[in-house]
């Protein structure tokens, strides 16, 4: 009778058993078959998702801020609500930590008098925001097509919260003066659980 691995409980043959080689490898081989079999569904695929916003997104004369709407859906393997697509906020679909990196093309404009630019992470359920990135100086020639806003950040859904954040990705501009309104290009925002709970 052979006995088992105190860990894993692979079998393995004993002085005492019947010579059956073939018999024991495939044993062996069938338990850590399973054995991995079972580790790969309880690990699993990491749930992430990419969305981008491909329709140019103004700030109007009279505002300082713009939702980012999401058109484009690069992947999704089930971490996010389908219904995201189409819309300017994005749900989770699994409680964890959540990363989230969000990016925007900022253009050049010049003759348009700001302070600062950039894009914020919010929760909208909580009425937060998740992280922030605001530049002090225009891009105006430096990079052709414009600069590329980064803003990243990690936001809890745990078993507290009843109800799935809703993350949405602003444009956001502070004017020195004047009321001119201002267009972001690209957008897009990554989505990844770091920890599950």
């Amino acid at each position: 009778m052979p006995a088992f691995t105190p860990n894993r409980n692979y079998p393995y043959s004993i002085p005492g058993d019947p010579a059956d080689v073939a018999g024991a490898i495939q044993a062996l081989a069938e338990a850590v078959d399973a054995d991995l079999q079972t580790l790969q569904a309880a690990i699993g695929p990491r749930p992430m998702a990419r969305l981008r916003g491909t329709a140019n997104a103004t700030v109007q004369a009279s505002t300082s801020e713009v939702i980012f709407t999401w058109d484009t859906v690069d992947f999704n393997n089930g971490a996010i609500d389908a219904s995201t697509l189409g819309n300017n906020v994005i749900r989770p679909t699994t409680q964890g930590l959540w990363f989230l990196m969000a990016t925007v093309v900022a253009p050049p404009a010049p003759g348009l008098n700001l302070d600062t630019y950039g894009i914020a992470i919010r929760d909208e359920n909580l009425a937060v925001e998740v992280s922030e990135t605001r530049l002090h100086t225009f891009p105006y020639t430096t990079e052709p097509g414009g600069r590329s806003i980064p803003c990243s950040g990690v936001a809890l859904y745990g078993p507290s919260v009843l109800t799935p954040p809703g993350f949405q990705v602003v444009g956001l501009l502070e004017r020195a003066s004047g009321n001119n309104p201002y267009t972001y290009r690209e957008q897009s925002i990554t989505l990844i659980r770091m920890v599950e709970f």
